[in-house]
């Protein structure tokens, strides 16, 4: 029984472990996204809203095809 809960407790460990690591993997991911939609933007010459709007319809879709 005791082998049983300490497997238990080390493949919790592990788990946290792993999850952990995606998490943060996670927020490193968008971190660069954002990082590189805030390029874009800035290198945009007009900054009204309709051009903003088609910016990000184009970015979206050229980032997810």
């Amino acid at each position: 029984m005791v082998r049983r809960s300490e497997a238990l407790r080390n493949n919790t460990k592990k788990r946290l472990f792993i999850e952990t690591i995606l998490v943060l993997t996670g927020f490193a991911l968008i971190n660069i996204f954002l990082d590189w939609l805030l390029d874009i933007i800035a290198l945009n010459p007009a900054h009204d809203d309709a051009n903003l709007a088609e910016l990000f319809t184009s970015l979206i879709i050229s980032f997810f095809t």
